[in-house]
C-alpha cells in the first residue's frame, strides 16, 4: 500500500488537478481490483440485493477488458453465485449513485429490505 500512496502523493506534488475524493476513490478502486483478482466467489444460498447503476459513466481512463460487461447483463455475472439475487436499478452512474441525491433512493430501498 505504501507504493500506491507514494504514486498518489507524486501526482498531487506534480500539480495534477485532482480532488482528495477522486484520489481516495482511485486508491480504493486499485486495492479493490487487486483483491478481486485473488478472490474466488463461493455460492451464497441466501438473498442478495444488487444495486445496479442505470447510467453508464463517461470513462476518463482505459477500462480493463476483464471488467467489461454488456449493458443487458443486469446481474453482471452475480446470479450464479447467489441463491436469490434481486437487481435494483439505481439512479446515477457507478460513481454518482453513492452521492446525494441518488444515494437517498438506495437508502430508502435498503430500509425497506432490512425492515423494522
Amino acid at each position: 500500500m505504501g507504493q500506491v500512496d507514494a504514486v498518489l502523493k507524486a501526482m498531487v506534488d506534480g500539480g495534477l488537478p485532482i480532488s482528495l475524493g477522486a484520489l481516495r476513490h482511485q486508491k480504493t478502486s486499485y486495492l479493490d481490483a487487486r483483491a478481486a483478482e485473488r478472490y474466488s466467489p463461493r455460492h451464497f444460498p441466501g438473498r442478495v440485493v444488487f444495486y445496479r447503476a442505470c447510467e453508464r459513466e463517461t470513462l476518463t481512463t482505459v477500462l480493463d477488458p476483464r471488467y467489461l460487461r454488456r449493458q443487458e447483463d443486469d446481474d453482471l455475472g452475480w446470479a450464479d453465485a447467489c441463491g436469490e439475487l434481486e437487481v435494483i436499478p439505481a439512479p446515477g452512474d457507478h460513481l454518482s449513485m453513492v452521492d446525494l441525491p441518488h444515494v437517498a433512493v438506495l437508502a430508502e430501498h435498503l430500509a425497506e429490505v432490512l425492515g423494522p
